[in-house]
């Protein structure tokens, strides 16, 4: 399978199916000496060099950080081929915030424009009605593609939505086999029906699985001649609204999320899966 393949909406948003995740251990605070900025720096471009344009991201991580390192990292490559998320954090969201955390962000990444903002986590004392009009604006100066929500319940979806005169494209949430709380409270249906993006966090999770279901989990990666692990980003890759965000550190990783995309499960074995799994 094509390594560069995206994922389509019915309203025309396209994204990538596969995202590096950029989440630093020392969120929302200073980067700390010990960290490794080349390190760093060489994860986020051997991603990029085996086919992974999208590279996620966001003003909390380590204060601003890892965009800048990003913005090292994407240094002479061809802008229109990246595909390029941040997210403003939730005590950012008054109008005026909104408006300079996207700058910011495009500023430490070097970027000219983002590909999709999204906003971190629903706050609710923010005036939700004035960030869905900031994020218009970046639309409307096209500083912003796309904008969307992370962890938004159905209810602050539609909240969201309501404020705003461009579409709620993506909704970035904890969701994998394991942990199926989006289909449990309504999210995951509701983002269908709505044709939002469901961006994956944390797609594999084994460690959720109960002693029954890891059996036959084994015995899906068995039969289909893959790792649990590539099941587990398959079973996600299979539902036509959903892309999988992933840290994909190393060379391997990222070569068998990739491979794991183009896994076709039989639907006798997603039948049971589910069965054992909800």
């Amino acid at each position: 399978m094509n390594k560069f393949i995206n994922k389509t909406l019915k309203s025309g948003f396209s994204m990538p199916a596969i995202g590096k995740g950029t989440w630093m251990t020392n969120i929302g605070h200073k980067p700390r000496p010990s960290l490794k900025d080349d390190a760093r720096i060489e994860e986020i471009k051997l991603a990029l060099d085996n086919g992974i344009t999208y590279i996620d991201t966001a003003e909390r991580y380590a204060n601003g950080y890892e965009e800048t390192l990003i913005g090292k990292a994407i240094k002479g490559r061809n802008r229109e081929k990246l595909f390029l998320v941040s997210k403003v954090s939730s005590d950012h969201l008054g109008y005026d915030d909104v408006i300079q955390s996207a700058k910011s962000s495009i500023k430490r990444m070097q970027a000219q424009y983002l590909d999709l903002f999204l906003i971190h986590q629903f706050n609710p004392e923010a005036d939700l009605k004035e960030t869905m009009k900031a994020l218009d604006f970046l639309i409307e100066k096209k500083l912003v593609k796309n904008i969307g929500v992370c962890n938004f319940s159905v209810k602050e979806l539609q909240e969201a939505q309501s404020f705003t005169k461009n579409k709620i494209v993506a909704n970035q949430i904890h969701y994998n086999v394991s942990f199926r709380e989006p289909e449990q409270n309504g999210v995951m249906e509701y983002c269908r029906k709505q044709d939002i993006m469901v961006i994956a966090w944390r797609p594999y999770e084994q460690e959720l699985l109960t002693k029954k279901s890891r059996v036959t989990f084994d015995e899906l990666a068995a039969k289909y001649g893959k790792t649990p692990s590539q099941i587990a980003a398959a079973w996600l890759s299979l539902q036509n609204n959903v892309v999988i965000l992933s840290k994909l550190t190393k060379l391997n990783d990222i070569e068998k999320t990739i491979d794991a995309i183009g896994i076709k499960i039989e639907p006798k074995d997603i039948e049971k899966f589910n069965k054992e799994n909800n």
